[in-house]
């Protein structure tokens, strides 16, 4: 084995002994030449010596042991010459020409050796590192794909976000999980559930008394429909209706979570990504009619579907009748549960009937496995097994068909310490659910002291609270002590003792930590006892909540909210303390509260910045620039008002005070601030405006007609709808649209969002108060607004009765204007087929230009709506016709990727390379999105490669900037020109290597991509990847010929690149982080200096590298480059 030591101590040496023929070469005169050409070539292999010292520290000595004995002969030949100097100096030097000729020969084949070994070495070395990339490009690659896959992923859940903040998959395995195996299949096998199962029978309710078990029951059908039905052609959605949600179970949220759930199973489709985009991009939410169009089109995906609606007896009425009038005319079978009072059958006329009420079996079932999970029970029927039996007879001859009483009747008895007390407790057990409640709070009284003011005071934060808490919440609440300043973590008590001493009252869903009632009949007794078992519920919680708030801890909230929220979860639910206050508590601490709400700006700052928390009134909506008054005003707070108001008030508060009272409909404190003098008519920095615009929002009659009363000018244009006739129209509040025309408001007056108060009235399909509006006089054909006309208006939401109304009122059917152009375009836009019909029947130009995208057939085209986009072409629409943000028809397409649009329109004559519009061509479009069976389409129908234009340049660069690995390579191997030069991407691989697009940079190296191109933004494709800070990419293109130090682009050198785009990455992924902690990207900046990269070259933006990091405060940089040579003169320039 080769000694390397030894082996690194003969090359050192023969270093030094070559630098000493260096010497004597520079003495020596009047030689023979082959005696000078010798010495040259002894002296030419000290690079050689020192690649190959380096090499074998290194430790690389593949070949080590096949250059050892050369080194030792040629040691021995150059000491040979440099050891007898003096003999060979002057003109009777001993030189031998002969063996000086031999001896050259061998140094001559030695250097030939030693570059041969070298070669050999750093190959084999190659080969490893080739070996080593193309693992980290694999490994690479895997991880790009799961990236992909993950942005992909978080596009999909934002839309399911987007579409509802609800989750009832949650509660749906919540409930069933309490389900007692066995239970509830009789509904299963009933002939009308069957039927409705089959889909012979749509809608099926089943009704049933308190207490029956009908949403365990609608869980089992919910869990027996998943997994019965394993096809991914049949679809379940459920919702769990709870009279303490209401707030957030709007109808838009609950049509939303049905869709949701429908979505979640299938890929999103077109019309929901297309409506998503479009909503984003206006940052509003879809209409109820809007939802119930994307709900029916995710309905059409499944071959069945079912919808399970349950507890309508727990939601308002008149939300509760807006909810089954759209549920009705969803394409599915849907099952309801409620009371028997809440009758659905107004809604649906072929409803079929089920009564649900708690069977013997059902009920032994239970009680069985209660026995087996008590303690006491469990120990006492082996000692006396009769017990068991006078338990079952006693429960079923009570309960009347209520599992609940079955349920509360056992925690009763699961309490007796002996067989004597449980055979006593059997001997009085209730038989309706009122006696069967009180018993449960006498045995909450008979407990000690402690445990009965703990479960009065548990109930009250259950009962009472606007919304249900989570258990850290309720625990956070319970550990409240008066007269403190902070909460005392000793304080805390364990959940499963506050459950064990409210006597089985309340229950916590396990999976998501929520604490509960047991049922909704539970909150309708302790409602009813409320006045005299809990007087002082409301103030107490309020008393709480604002010791709570005052606590040292909390005194300089921070804006990085979540934290606190963690460590501190009641803060979130503190924020409906004023909503407890309403009434008595204000009264009781009225000096708390103004305290409080000296301090509201900053609490409704730290609210509105915890992701976690939605607003709830008074901080969800109005001015942002609140005062003690105005948020008592929004509050409701009469007292606490009346108290501020003698006060020395700005007119700017009182102004703002009433508009938020008028807001939200407080009519008591509006009157309270008018009789002060408020200047009814002062417009505020507030999204509506005046009071009286924000009064007719929701519809609130009583406070406009006050207001108007005292002077309130319907005139004033301001705000979001630009007056208040608008906003009444807008909300279909036809009353107050009445009451606004006859105080003289101008119906025609042109202002606001929607432009005149008849589009405000098309855009949510108001029929009647466009009725009375148009009988009134209003131009129905005034261009203005989002949407232009009110024809526009009524299309591009799909209201087919309007747009019939507004055209018998020779509405003009080709008006151009707002965001849609026409209306027709507008129709096809969102793929209303009847309407497109309907105007087309009435005159409507197929080929009319405007709008943003330019023409029907684009619209149509752009949402994939195929039969509008066959309508449209039956109808005269030119394929080629140019316009909008696309361009063609055919552009849009094939951007968003439907190819059976793409498909028709080619079919039709579509001009495949037609320029013009954003991506310049519609393969430069397809390219782009990755859309490959479209671009294999375009090519295949004589679509041009490389035509130069649009955003990208080409359809290659379009795709190199996307990252479509498999699109690039079909648009190389099919022609496309890998080096030309586009607009801000520069070439193809310069795009792919800005985005960091490995798989794609190699593809193009492997075809032949210049390295080395410039041009563009980022000048080279490395400088784009120093940009960037991809250190692998980086490495990639200088191992294949990149320029560390050319010279082109914003940043001039690659190195700059890298110092310059630190900050902005750490400012948008670290905006905690200071710029000048912020070390960037290092690695990237080594490797650059490691490879040559000029630290002082002077170009780009910010002159040279240092100059870079300065500019952008990165002093771990700065420090980099100095410690690396950089010139620190430049920090001063």
């Amino acid at each position: 084995m080769t000694d390397l030591p030894k082996l690194r101590t003969i090359i050192i040496q023969l270093i030094d002994t070559v630098h000493t023929a260096a010497d004597v070469h520079r003495d020596l005169q009047d030689v023979p030449k082959e005696h000078v050409q010798l010495f040259a070539e002894v002296k030419s292999l000290q690079p050689l010596l020192e690649a190959l010292e380096k090499r074998l520290t290194n430790n690389s000595p593949s070949a080590a042991r096949s250059i050892e004995g050369p080194l030792f002969e040629l040691k021995t030949l150059i000491q040979k010459y440099t050891n007898n100097v003096p003999s060979f100096r002057g003109a009777n030097s001993s030189w031998n020409l002969e063996e000086a000729q031999e001896d050259l020969g061998k140094i001559e084949r030695f250097k030939s050796l030693l570059g041969t070994w070298l070669t050999v070495d750093i190959w084999d070395e190659d080969q490893k590192q080739t070996r080593d990339n193309e693992s980290i490009l694999r490994s690479m690659q895997a991880v790009a794909g799961v990236q992909r896959q993950k942005t992909l992923d978080a596009q999909r859940q934002e839309i399911l976000d987007w579409i509802s903040p609800l989750d009832f998959l949650q509660r749906q395995a919540d409930i069933f999980g309490i389900w007692q195996p066995g239970t509830g299949e009789w509904l299963l096998a009933t002939p009308r559930f069957k039927q409705w199962e089959s889909g012979y029978q749509k809608f099926l309710w089943c009704r049933g008394i308190p207490g029956a078990g009908k949403t365990v029951i609608a869980s089992r059908v919910v869990n027996y429909l998943n997994n019965g039905t394993q096809n991914s052609n049949i679809g379940v959605a459920c919702i769990y209706l709870n009279h303490k949600e209401t707030e957030s179970q709007t109808v838009q949220n609950l049509l939303g979570a049905l869709l949701k759930q429908l979505v979640f199973r299938k890929p999103i489709g077109a019309v929901l990504h297309n409506s998503y985009e479009l909503h984003l991009e206006q940052q509003t939410k879809p209409s109820l009619d809007e939802l119930l169009e994307l709900l029916k089109s995710a309905l059409t995906e499944y071959l069945k579907a079912y919808l399970i609606i349950d507890g309508l007896d727990e939601y308002p009425e008149k939300e509760r009748n807006v909810l089954l009038r759209y549920l009705a005319k969803c394409r599915a079978s849907v099952l309801m549960t409620s009371r028997p009072h809440t009758n659905p059958g107004f809604f649906f006329p072929d409803l079929s009937i089920q009564e649900i009420r708690a069977t013997e079996a059902d009920i032994s079932r239970y009680l069985e496995a209660r026995i087996v999970e008590s303690p006491l029970l469990s120990r006492h029927i082996p000692a006396q097994p009769e017990l068991y039996t006078e338990i079952e007879s006693a429960i079923l001859n009570s309960i009347d068909g209520m599992f609940l009483l079955a349920k509360l009747h056992m925690d009763t008895i699961a309490s007796k310490t002996t067989v004597k007390t449980a055979k006593e407790a059997l001997q009085h057990l209730a038989s309706d659910l009122r006696h069967t409640y009180n018993e449960a709070m006498n045995r909450i009284y008979s407990q000690s002291d402690d445990e009965r003011q703990l479960a009065h005071q548990a109930l009250t934060w259950v009962a009472y609270v606007k919304r249900s808490l989570s258990v850290k919440e309720l625990q956070e609440a319970l550990a409240i002590e008066p007269d403190t300043t902070a909460l005392d973590s000793d304080n805390i008590i364990d959940i499963e003792f506050i459950l064990s001493v409210c006597a089985g009252l309340i229950t916590v869903d396990e999976k998501i930590s929520v604490v509960r009632l047991i049922h909704y009949t539970t909150q309708e007794y302790l409602d009813s006892i409320q006045s005299h078992q809990f007087p002082q519920a409301q103030t107490e919680i309020v008393s709480a909540c604002l010791t709570y708030m005052s606590y040292n801890e909390f005194s300089a909230l921070p804006d990085q909210s979540e934290e606190l929220l963690i460590q501190h979860p009641l803060l979130s639910y503190a924020q409906y303390c004023l909503q407890h206050a309403v009434g008595q508590p204000e009264l009781e601490l009225e000096d708390q509260l103004i305290l409080f709400l000296e301090q509201a700006s900053r609490w409704k700052h730290f609210w509105f910045s915890c992701s976690q928390a939605n607003l709830a009134t008074p901080w969800e909506r109005g001015c942002s620039d609140i005062s003690p008054l105005s948020i008592s005003a929004a509050a409701n707070l009469q007292a606490i008002v009346t108290s501020l108001l003698k006060q020395d008030i700005s007119k700017k508060d009182k102004a703002v005070a009433l508009y938020e009272a008028s807001l939200r409909g407080y009519l008591n404190v509006a009157q309270l601030l008018v009789q002060n003098g408020v200047d009814i008519n002062m417009t505020t920095s507030t999204r509506y405006g005046t009071a009286l615009q924000a009064a007719c929002v929701d519809g609130h009659a009583d406070v406009a007609q006050l207001l108007i009363e005292h002077g309130a000018d319907v005139h004033i244009v301001t705000g979001r709808y630009g007056t208040s006739l608008q906003a009444a129209s807008a909300n279909g509040h036809l009353a107050l649209v009445q009451l606004l025309v006859e105080r003289g408001a101008d119906i025609n007056t042109v202002a606001g969002r929607f432009g005149t108060s008849l589009q405000a009235a098309c855009v949510e399909g108001n029929v009647a108060v466009a009725e009375f509006l148009l009988q009134d006089g209003a131009d129905v054909n005034t261009i203005a607004g989002r949407y232009g006309t009110a024809l526009h208006a009524a299309c591009a939401n799909g209201h087919e009765a309007l747009v019939k109304r507004l055209l018998q009122n020779n509405a003009a059917v080709n008006s151009v204007g707002g965001n849609f152009g026409t209306a027709l375009q507008a129709a096809a836009f969102r793929g209303y087929e009847a309407l497109v019909i309907l105007l087309t029947h009435n005159g409507a130009d197929a080929n009319l230009e405007g709008g943003a995208y330019g023409t029907p057939l684009q619209a149509a085209s752009y949402g994939g709506h195929q039969a509008v986009v066959e309508l449209l072409l039956e109808n005269g629409a030119d394929v080629n016709n140019k316009g909008g943000h696309y361009c063609t028809a055919l552009q849009a397409a094939s951007y968003k990727g439907f190819i059976h649009v793409v498909q028709l329109l080619i079919q039709h004559g579509a001009d495949l390379n037609v320029q013009g519009g954003e991506y310049g061509t519609p393969l430069q479009a397809a390219s782009f999105h990755g859309h490959t069976s479209v671009v294999q389409l375009l090519i295949e129908n004589g679509a041009e490669i490389n035509p130069i234009g649009g955003k990208f340049g080409t359809a290659l660069q379009a795709a190199s900037y996307g990252g479509n690995h498999t699109v690039v390579k079909l648009l190389i191997q099919t022609g496309a020109h890998i080096d030309t030069q586009g607009k801000d991407t520069g070439t193809a691989l310069q795009a792919a290597s800005h985005h960091g697009h490995e798989d794609i940079v190699k593809t193009l190296v492997d075809y032949g991509a210049d390295v080395n191109a410039k041009g563009g933004q980022y000048g080279t494709a490395l400088q784009a990847a120093s940009m960037d800070g991809n250190a692998e990419l980086v490495h990639f293109l200088i191992r294949h010929g990149a320029n560390v130090n050319a010279i082109e682009g914003m940043y001039g050198t690659a190195l700059q690149a890298a110092c310059a785009a630190t900050h902005r990455w750490g400012v948008l992924f670290q905006p905690q982080m200071p710029p000048s902690l912020y070390e960037g990207h290092n690695e990237v900046i080594k490797l650059l200096i490691d490879q040559g990269a000029g630290l002082n070259i002077r170009s780009g933006k910010f002159g040279s590298a240092l100059q870079a990091a300065k500019a952008n405060g990165l002093d771990k940089v700065i420090e980099l480059l100095i410690l690396n040579g950089a010139d620190q003169g430049m920090l001063e320039e």
